[in-house]
């Protein structure tokens, strides 16, 4: 009952943690999505803590050293957690696929939503928004 109560109060609050290194993530966390989200009552917080956080949003490529600290990041979150690949580098590293670029972020770690684009067009956002509360659902269920 308690755990109900606290994922259903959490629900509209975004507690995201940003992680990588694209130049992009300041447009498309800071204009569009976090309109799309004022729009339909959610609240975009960005947390220094993965403790505090329950969604990471991943942008950039990734590289063999960022990996240690991604996947530290990923496991110092609690269970109840949204990954979120932001652009085309974040998912297959984009233009800068190359022998430094691990492709595939869903290899190290479970992604829940891709948002593609370069930068991350309109249409994948609002798809995002159509979609987020069946995946906050789901994950919900996931942790029963």
């Amino acid at each position: 009952m308690i755990e109900s109560i606290k994922n259903w109060s959490t629900r509209k609050n975004i507690n995201a943690v940003v992680f990588g290194n694209g130049c992009c993530v300041q447009e498309d966390l800071s204009t569009e999505l976090r309109a799309l989200l004022a729009q339909a009552n959610y609240t975009l917080k960005i947390v220094d803590s993965p403790r505090q956080a329950n969604y990471l949003f991943i942008h950039g490529i990734i590289n063999p050293l960022l990996l240690n600290v991604l996947l530290k990041i990923y496991a110092d979150m609690p269970d109840f957690k949204i990954v979120v690949a932001l652009g085309n580098c974040a998912s297959n590293a984009g233009a800068f696929n190359g022998y430094n670029a691990l492709t595939g972020v869903e290899r190290f770690i479970t992604v829940d939503y891709y948002l593609t684009g370069c930068p991350v067009d309109a249409n994948a956002m609002e798809d995002f928004m159509a979609n987020l509360d069946d995946l906050i659902l789901k994950k919900s269920k996931e942790l029963e």
